[in-house]
């Protein structure tokens, strides 16, 4: 948490996440919802797309709350009973011995940003009025991480299936074709970024990292050659197509959104992560590096539909 690189990586990778799913694919789901409109029993001002997104982030929320709870349900709840019932000496003594462990986290934090190398990677222990989001952000291997990456994964291979398919079915057009590959090849790079640097901080083992890398390489191609393959039976006006897409598509925002605010850039923006970078150019490179991220992504699109055109 305190090499620059790593943390740009990181700030670019949140940018990435959110511009998928704000910009690339919420867009979909609310177009493939609106092509419902007048063929369904439902009122054509509403667009259920909002509430697959709702779905999607609580999702997230339910399925972190689960894990936490699984790993950490038992300890948090003796720690909490053994709290409320020591009395009020204990409490006061309990109290000093923490303020004395503040004092000495923060000392032994602020060492390891002036010497790094004098400790291993991601060994420094952050304690505080703020302890709950600076351990967030030296979870290093953690399982929530592990978590953050699996979710991140299921949103990159559903989008990449969709879109993969898209190609395939233009198997009549090759000019249309050719330019969407040639922007598919970006927009999967950026994407592919994104998700290595998840894999990278979520610190799996080497067989499981590249068999993750893999399999998200691979949906876009399998994707392409479903499209190739029912390009001559498949109905885009189709009410089963367009509701199932529409669903895949706002659901799969919903999780990017929730994960690309609260899991990364509440975390890796907060005054306690920034202040692990020493230098004012490390911090501002962040910012950068996001903001680099959101634009790309976010003109992929433009040229997609100027291609078209």
């Amino acid at each position: 948490m305190t090499n620059p690189i790593a943390r740009w990586l990181r700030a670019a990778s949140a940018g990435i996440v959110l511009s998928l799913g704000f910009v690339h694919i919420l867009p979909k789901g609310i177009k493939e919802f609106g092509n419902l409109a007048g063929r369904v029993p439902l009122d054509p001002a509403y667009n259920p797309a909002g509430a697959a997104v709702i779905f999607g982030i609580l999702m997230m929320m339910a399925v972190e709350s689960t894990v936490h709870s699984i790993n950490h349900g038992e300890e948090d709840t003796a720690e909490y009973i053994q709290h409320s019932e020591e009395p009020s000496d204990k409490n006061l003594e309990a109290k000093a011995k923490q303020n004395a462990a503040d004092v000495e986290g923060q000392t032994q934090m602020q060492r390891s940003i002036e010497h790094p190398h004098d400790h291993k990677h991601g060994s420094v222990c952050m304690h505080g009025s703020h302890g709950h989001v600076s351990s967030a952000t030296a979870a290093y291997g953690t399982l929530n991480q592990k978590t953050l990456a699996h979710m991140f994964e299921l949103g990159c291979v559903v989008h990449s299936v969709i879109i993969g398919i898209a190609l395939g079915i233009k198997d009549s057009n090759f000019p249309l074709a050719r330019n969407v590959v040639i922007i598919l090849c970006f927009h999967q790079l950026l994407e592919g970024i994104g998700l290595g640097a998840m894999v990278a901080i979520a610190n799996f083992p080497k067989v499981k990292g590249v068999l993750l890398i893999l399999f998200y390489s691979l949906t876009a191609p399998v994707g392409v050659a479903i499209g190739i393959g029912i390009a001559t039976s498949y109905d885009k006006q189709s009410i089963a197509r367009n509701a199932t897409e529409g669903t895949l598509n706002s659901v799969s925002a919903g999780i990017l959104i929730y994960m690309g605010l609260v899991q990364m850039v509440a975390v890796d923006f907060s005054p306690e992560s920034l202040a692990l970078l020493r230098h004012w150019w490390a911090k501002a490179g962040m910012f950068v590096s996001f903001f680099i991220a959101c634009g790309c992504m976010t003109m992929l699109p433009v040229f997609k539909n100027v291609n078209n055109d």
